[in-house]
C-alpha cells in the first residue's frame, strides 16, 4: 500500500533481479514530496521480484472540479504524469478528502481510468455524509425520503434499514442507470442513486418500474 500522501501507484523501473525495465507496482513509500524524491519498495511486473527504489519525480498540473452538495469549485492540483487515475479513487485535498467521480481526457472521452498525462479535467466529490434518496412503498403510495449516512456504508438488497426509527427492508438499489433487485446485491451509499424499500411489516412488492 502506498503512503497516503503519495498519488503514485506504479512506476517504470529497472528490476535488479531480471534486468528488465517494466512497470512496477509501488508496494510501500518511505519518502515522498511532489517534484522531489520518491523512495520505497516496488514489485516488478515481469518477474514479481520486490526491491527498494529511489527516483526523482516530476509533476504536471491538472484541473480538478471539487463538488460539495450544490456547490463546486475549480482548482489546479499537481500529480506525477505516470499516475493512473480511476473512478472512485480518493484524493487528498485541503481539509479532507475527495472521491473521483468523472475523468475527462484530452481526447474528449470519459473513461473509467486514465493516465494523469492524458487528463484534461478531474471531477471529484468532497467526502462527507452521503445523501441517500429512498422510495418507500406503502400500499398504493410511494413516500420519498432522504437520509444522510457515511459514504462507505454498504447497502444490500434484502437487508434491513432503520430510518427515523422506522424498520425498512431494501428490495432494490439503483446504481448509475440500472436498478438491481437480486437478493444480496450490495453497493456503498456513495454510489447509490436511490434505495427502494418497504416497511418490514408489509409483504414485498412484485417489481420496480
Amino acid at each position: 500500500m502506498t503512503h497516503p500522501s503519495s498519488p503514485v501507484h506504479a512506476l517504470p523501473l529497472e528490476c535488479p533481479a531480471c534486468g528488465a525495465t517494466s512497470e512496477h507496482r509501488v508496494l510501500h513509500v518511505t519518502a515522498y514530496r511532489a517534484g522531489a524524491l520518491l523512495s520505497g519498495i516496488a514489485r516488478c511486473s515481469a518477474c514479481k521480484h520486490s526491491h527498494p527504489f529511489e527516483v526523482r519525480t516530476r509533476t504536471i498540473p491538472i484541473r480538478v472540479v471539487l463538488s460539495q452538495g450544490p456547490n463546486s469549485r475549480r482548482q489546479s492540483m499537481s500529480f506525477p504524469p505516470e499516475h493512473r487515475f480511476v473512478i472512485g479513487e480518493v484524493l487528498e485535498i485541503e481539509g479532507g478528502t475527495a472521491r473521483v467521480s468523472r475523468i475527462e481526457t484530452q481526447q474528449d472521452t470519459t473513461p473509467h481510468s486514465a493516465l494523469a498525462s492524458r487528463i484534461r479535467t478531474l471531477w471529484a466529490t468532497v467526502e462527507g455524509k452521503a445523501r441517500v434518496k429512498i422510495s418507500l412503498s406503502s400500499g398504493a403510495q410511494t413516500i420519498p425520503l432522504t437520509v444522510e449516512m457515511d459514504p462507505e456504508v454498504v447497502l444490500r438488497v434484502g437487508a434491513r434499514l432503520a430510518v427515523a426509527g422506522r424498520p425498512l427492508i431494501i428490495y432494490g438499489l439503483r446504481v448509475g442507470m440500472w436498478t438491481q433487485t437480486e437478493e444480496g446485491y450490495e453497493a456503498p451509499a456513495a454510489k447509490v442513486v436511490r434505495v427502494y424499500a418497504r416497511s418490514a411489516r408489509t409483504p414485498p412488492p412484485g417489481s420496480i418500474d
